[in-house]
Formats: structure tokens, C-alpha cells, sequence
């Protein structure tokens, strides 16, 4: 009987406890993505998106024209912010990145700033290795919109020439909830 009490009572507890934040609750979904989520003031659902990805992937020459793809595991994101590092020095001009969202393999929307496509800058004295260049998309827009299935494609104009044969860059994609 005192063991029954016992439960009792901290069966009593946990639900007053959980009364008090009952009305936000963690949802943790499929794709990976957790939601804070609450019945609103119509008892529909609302949904607030947490967490922030990180996607990172090389480009193995950027002196030539090549693309390279990363798939996205994550729906209803965007595109917060692109960082590049090169890892060799690129020698006559600068290498312009364009950054494009593909959906159901075909070019979907180029992600953009509003303004250029991402540059990496040729530098006179040719010391480019370990440099870190920035990339910061215009959010909220369609054309940074975001889904599970979709494929983010980086890709070099290959305008300039490399030092020693190739240049290689890392890439990382900094992805937020929209």
C-alpha cells in the first residue's frame, strides 16, 4: 500500500509538473529537423523549426569549369550563408561561384545575394590558400527555398588559372529553418 502511495504521488507530480509546459512541445520528425510545437489561439497547429545545418563539400578545381553536388536531407530551410576556403592558389582572375538549388534534377533557382554571384577573389600576391571568403543569399525568397530531395549545385565559371595545375575549395553551407 505505501509503494501504491508512493507512485501516487509522484504520478501527482509529473502531471502538474507537466501542465505548466504543456503548451510547447518538442517534436522530432523523420527528416532530422525538430519543431517546437503548440495548438494556437484556433487550435491550429503551430510550428516553429529549430536547429541549423551544416553542409560541407570540396570543389576540385575551381580554374576549371566544374559542379559538385550535395544532397539536402533537411525541408522548409534555406540558405543562410556559403563560406569558401581555397586550398590551392588560383593565378589570373577571379573564380565566380554560382550557387544553384536543383529539384528533380533540373536547375530549380540560382541562389543569390541579390546583387553578384559568389566571388573568390584572385589575390595580386598569390597567396589565396586559407583564405576565407563569405557568401551571405538573400532570405526568404523562393529561390532559397529549400526541400528534402533537393540538390544544392556549386559551381565554377573557371575563369581563373591555377598556380599548380588545379585549385581546389571547401565549401560550407550554412542551412537554416525558413
Amino acid at each position: 500500500m505505501r509503494n501504491f502511495l508512493k507512485s501516487l504521488l509522484v504520478l501527482a507530480l509529473l502531471v502538474s509538473a507537466g501542465t505548466a509546459y504543456a503548451k510547447w512541445q518538442l517534436r522530432h520528425n523523420a527528416d532530422g529537423t525538430s519543431d517546437w510545437v503548440r495548438a494556437g489561439p484556433s487550435l491550429e497547429q503551430e510550428t516553429f523549426a529549430v536547429g541549423r545545418h551544416f553542409l560541407t563539400v570540396r570543389l576540385t578545381d575551381v580554374s576549371q569549369y566544374s559542379t559538385t553536388y550535395v544532397p539536402v536531407d533537411v525541408t522548409n530551410a534555406q540558405i543562410t550563408l556559403v563560406q569558401s576556403v581555397m586550398l590551392d592558389n588560383i593565378g589570373t582572375a577571379d573564380a565566380l561561384i554560382q550557387i544553384t538549388i536543383m529539384r528533380d534534377a533540373t536547375a530549380y533557382a540560382n541562389v543569390s545575394n541579390g546583387t553578384a554571384h559568389m566571388t573568390i577573389a584572385n589575390l595580386a600576391a598569390g597567396d589565396e590558400v586559407g583564405i576565407l571568403d563569405t557568401y551571405t543569399p538573400v532570405r526568404l525568397t523562393d529561390n532559397n527555398h529549400l526541400h528534402t530531395g533537393d540538390v544544392i549545385a556549386i559551381s565554377s565559371d573557371g575563369g581563373p588559372a591555377a598556380d599548380n595545375g588545379s585549385a581546389a575549395a571547401q565549401f560550407t553551407i550554412t542551412i537554416e529553418p525558413k
